[in-house]
């Protein structure tokens, strides 16, 4: 059934990608959605397959689905020619294995300036943009997960201003063990009206793999299908006794040459920075910078599955199957706890 699902998850995006019509580079508006959130994530150039805590809103909101506690997180880009950009999210864990979150995004342009019907220069012109947005995502197996994003978007010029709204959809495999597929569509929607004129959002299709090596080397890369073209990224993250954090990566997302990006990351209990370096080619450098705080406590079910699975690694079996047994009856589908029923009880056959 795993390998099944697995290969009508690949037929339909292949489907989809060459039914898909886009209209090439330019084409559309609020082009400030296109610029990527966490700096996890731009470290590696990639992320819709590996990010599963709460930059999975703007990457691939199915990944919010493995959030475990509540999370506050803030962000800080300076971004190219003055344009800086801010986030504040809210992330938090649910029954039956889902999760929500909001996020406020909030990007600030400086240096326009001004004139007048008749050429006279009338001072240095405010413009905003701003994305509210809410995502919930359910795990339905520990193989399945999904998720969607809800977006409110302004767009803000001196006195005039475009509304509009739109989502993300977004998919996750687990075929393996810390391997992951994953896929979606960003920036869905209804056109937004600026003055007179209409413009679409600027919509794409993604898609990602995951991989998790051994305890210290995550690697991941994505396809992403925008403006009628194929871009792609890839990465590398390594870490020191889950502690300090090394990322590296490139991708051509933006409409540039292809860009080398690095990162890195410091993770004390709850509270996590990270710092992403992303060039831009001839238009310049960006620098992003994240913090995330970790509150409240383990569900319940969370609980009782790492108290099993480090009842097994000790090697006893007996307890960890008592463990186990308890998750199935709260869960059944709950991060594939049948896989880990299974092994325990070939382990007390052996005994």
């Amino acid at each position: 059934m795993k390998r099944l699902i697995t290969l009508l998850f690949l037929l339909l995006f292949y489907f989809v990608i060459f039914a898909y019509a886009g209209k090439g580079p330019g084409s559309s508006a609020f082009e400030f959605l296109n610029i990527e959130v966490g700096s996890r994530e731009t470290g590696m150039g990639s992320g819709s397959a590996i990010s599963h805590g709460p930059n999975a809103y703007w990457w691939n909101p199915a990944g919010l689905s493995h959030l475990e506690r509540k999370h506050i997180s803030l962000m800080y880009n300076r971004f190219l020619e003055g344009i800086t950009a801010q986030r504040a999210g809210y992330s938090f864990p649910m029954k039956n294995q889902k999760a929500a979150a909001v996020n406020i995004l909030i990007l600030s342009i400086t240096g326009i300036e001004g004139y007048s019907w008749h050429d006279v220069p009338t001072g240095e012109v405010p413009a905003k943009d701003y994305c509210i947005s809410f995502t919930q995502s359910k795990r339905f197996t520990g193989y399945l997960a999904t998720g969607l994003t809800l977006k409110a978007i302004v767009e803000q010029l001196d006195e005039d201003s475009a509304f509009t709204i739109g989502f993300d959809l977004g998919i996750l495999l687990e075929p393996f063990s810390n391997f992951w597929l994953s896929g979606g569509l960003r920036n869905i929607g209804v056109s937004g009206k600026f003055i007179e004129k209409k413009e679409p959002l600027p919509n794409s299709i993604f898609s990602g793999i995951g991989m998790r090596i051994n305890k210290s080397t995550l690697i991941s890369a994505d396809l992403l299908y925008i403006d009628s073209e194929t871009k792609y990224g890839a990465g590398v993250e390594f870490n020191l006794w889950n502690l300090i954090f090394f990322r590296a990566g490139w991708n051509n997302f933006a409409d540039v040459d292809e860009t080398f990006r690095m990162g890195a990351g410091w993770k004390l209990k709850d509270i996590s920075l990270d710092y992403a370096y992303a060039p831009y080619g001839k238009l310049g450098n960006t620098s992003r910078v994240d913090l995330n705080i970790k509150f409240g406590k383990l569900p319940l079910i969370e609980s009782i599955y790492r108290q099993a699975r480090k009842l097994y690694k000790s090697e006893n079996y007996e307890q960890a199957w008592i463990e186990f047994n308890k998750v199935n009856s709260l869960s059944p589908g709950y991060k594939k706890v049948k896989t880990w029923l299974e092994k325990t009880k070939e382990k007390l056959k052996s005994e």
